[in-house]
């Protein structure tokens, strides 16, 4: 099956007179598949081979289900397989977590109210884009204040966590302040190790936390509350979008 992304960009390469030949070796595709692509045709599947993760797909299913608050990272379900014999790699775990739990029904929260200034979300997201004939990965950050609800997003290449220092201070010199608590989910550039129901904040991380004097605070720690981060999306309080590559002022 050929990504509708690679269609697109064969169509619009044909468009400005390149032929099917150039197409396939821009595309990296075979020229014939590139010839299909403009013709119409769907070029031949080739016939589905065994992937290592299928015998353990079952599993996966099992112990997303049995995380009953969403703590469970797709880092942990990778060890725990490891653990039962799994020889693969970890993008294709992550990948077949984070679609079973696309599938799983959200739960509802009761909106939790916060003074000015309290407390913020903040999370990634990832989007692909297609820019001319290639395809690009972005990370959209956003901080989204508790009491106006409005909204910093900026985009970037990666979710490393100096670009995450980064962009808490850019959100910070643009909302001129900031707040007492940060709410976040378990992303592994924040959590540290956890001791029973308690995460413990990452040790760099909570350096910077308290450089600039602000709370880490874990949405799933106390779900009850309704602090649970939200995917990066403009909202119409939004007030800020930008797409960086920044150089990084804060490090230890």
């Amino acid at each position: 099956m050929i990504p509708e992304e690679t269609r697109i960009a064969a169509r619009m390469l044909a468009s400005m007179g390149r032929g099917h030949r150039w197409i396939g070796r821009h595309l990296k595709i075979h020229r014939k598949t590139a010839k299909a692509i403009l013709k119409g045709h769907e070029p031949r599947a080739r016939p589905v081979k065994p992937r290592i993760l299928d015998p353990f797909r079952d599993r996966i299913r099992q112990l997303i289900e049995e995380d009953k608050i969403g703590e469970l990272t797709e880092t942990v379900v990778f060890q725990r397989l490891k653990e039962e014999g799994y020889r693969g790699g970890r993008t294709a775990v992550g990948e077949f977590v984070r679609s079973i739990r696309r599938l799983r029904k959200r739960r509802a929260y009761c909106r939790f109210e916060t003074d000015p200034g309290e407390t913020a979300q903040i999370d990634w997201s990832p989007y692909r884009l297609l820019v001319g004939a290639r395809s690009l990965v972005v990370h959209v950050f956003s901080m989204v204040l508790g009491w106006s609800r409005y909204q910093y997003l900026e985009a970037f290449l990666d979710e490393k966590q100096d670009t995450l220092f980064y962009a808490h201070s850019a959100a910070f010199r643009f909302f001129d302040g900031v707040q007492a608590i940060g709410v976040y989910d378990h992303m592994a550039t924040v959590a540290g190790p956890r001791i029973g129901t308690r995460t413990l904040v990452n040790e760099r991380f909570e350096r910077f936390a308290q450089h600039y004097n602000f709370e880490v605070h874990f949405a799933t720690d106390a779900p009850a509350n309704g602090e649970r981060s939200k995917r990066p999306s403009p909202t119409s309080k939004a007030t800020s979008f930008r797409v960086a590559n920044p150089s990084l002022p804060w490090r230890t």
